[in-house]
């Protein structure tokens, strides 16, 4: 029969094949009847670039791609401030079990209700840099929906939509309403939980 690799050694395997900036910190067995989708709660965090040359281009592809013209209340303002008061207002609206179609790429699912235990904005320290870092805890998430609530909060913090309009973007069930998709690069999935309910202290 085949010889079986031990778990210390499989470890080592995939990170010397992987780059240095993904990381492999533990490994485990599992049975054979585990099903990495039977999750109870995931959380994302969306990292905003740092450099501010990096955090321009981005402000300047939020402009671009801004297409939120019944709730836009300002044109483009030129710096990379964000107003993190308010993100955090706006993002109070998406906690809870409600319809986030507007919050979605495209659509296939059969439901796009899902439930938002937590959202919040903060800044968090990577290397040097002080960041902006967007964070939502949910049971599932539709496809792209985590980029967008970002790219939706990140337009509250630059002044172009107001804190309030997320409520109403999510009422319109509507994608055209919502924010852009935040760059890729940002998005980090923090963390899987298959065993403990989310509670304010996970």
């Amino acid at each position: 029969g085949k010889e079986l690799v031990d778990l210390e050694t499989l470890q080592d395997l995939f990170n010397h094949a992987l780059p240095a900036s993904v990381r492999i910190l533990s490994i485990c067995l599992v049975d054979n009847k585990f099903d990495v989708m039977k999750n109870l709660w995931k959380r994302y965090r969306y990292t905003l670039p740092g450099k501010s040359e990096d955090l321009s281009e981005f402000c300047e592809f939020l402009d671009q791609c801004d297409h939120t013209e019944k709730f836009r209340r300002s044109k483009p303002v030129g710096n990379v401030e964000f107003d993190i008061d308010a993100m955090n207002r706006a993002a109070k609206s998406i906690i809870g079990t409600k319809d986030f179609a507007s919050f979605q790429s495209k659509g296939g699912r059969k439901t796009t209700t899902r439930t938002v235990f937590d959202c919040y904005v903060e800044t968090i320290a990577v290397g040097t840099e002080s960041r902006i870092s967007i964070v939502v805890v949910g049971d599932g998430f539709l496809y792209n929906m985590v980029r967008i609530i970002a790219g939706t909060l990140c337009l509250v913090g630059r002044g172009r939509i107001p804190s309030d309009s997320v409520s109403e973007i999510l009422a319109s069930k509507n994608r055209q309403n919502a924010g852009p998709t935040a760059w890729a690069r940002g998005l980090c999935l923090e963390h899987v939980e298959f065993d403990n309910a989310w509670s304010a202290k996970s």
